[in-house]
């Protein structure tokens, strides 16, 4: 419950993950489940506009890399998601300066973002492509599925639809 200038704004908690996940691109979506969930899980306790991408370490334990939320836009938090990753995979890295860039773009095809809800527009799917991201999991429900959809088949990247939204507010 939050109090905002004498109203009060209440929300159930958000327990529930997909039962299911809709492949929707040409490519269909591979990621382990536990991974999906983790990022499921992840996502729904950010503020909206919440973008996380997760990732399985050498170590087999879950990662969160990087997050956007709390944005006026799912673009912004994309990328802000985006460029936490990079600074994090930038940390890690131990190996010859000149192989960084390769480093970087390996592991985030490695990863998944995940969105506590549906893409409005491709935009978001170009900056995961830009970012060697492969696999997006998003609730869909957008006028625009069909068009973000495309864009995904274009740059090569697989999506899955979870039909369940995670609004924070």
């Amino acid at each position: 419950v939050k109090i905002l200038y004498n109203a009060a704004l209440i929300q159930n908690a958000d327990r529930q993950l997909a039962d299911e996940v809709k492949p929707v691109t040409k490519i269909a979506p591979k990621a382990e489940k536990d991974l999906v969930e983790f990022g499921l899980i992840t996502v729904r306790q950010l503020r909206s506009n919440a973008i996380v991408v997760v990732r399985k370490t050498k170590t087999a334990d879950y990662q969160l890399l990087g997050m956007g939320c709390g944005q006026p836009n799912r673009v912004n938090s994309t990328q802000l998601a985006v460029k936490r990753c990079h600074e994090n995979l930038k940390m890690e890295y131990d190996g010859p300066a000149e192989k960084l860039n390769d480093y970087i773009k390996n592991e985030m095809g490695k990863a998944v973002l995940v969105s506590d809800a549906f893409f409005p527009f491709p935009d978001n799917i170009e900056i995961a492509a830009d970012a060697h991201i492969r696999t997006i999991y998003q609730p869909g429900g957008s006028i625009r599925d069909k068009s973000v959809i495309e864009k995904c088949d274009e740059l090569g990247i697989a999506m899955g639809f979870t039909g369940i939204r995670h609004f924070k507010h």
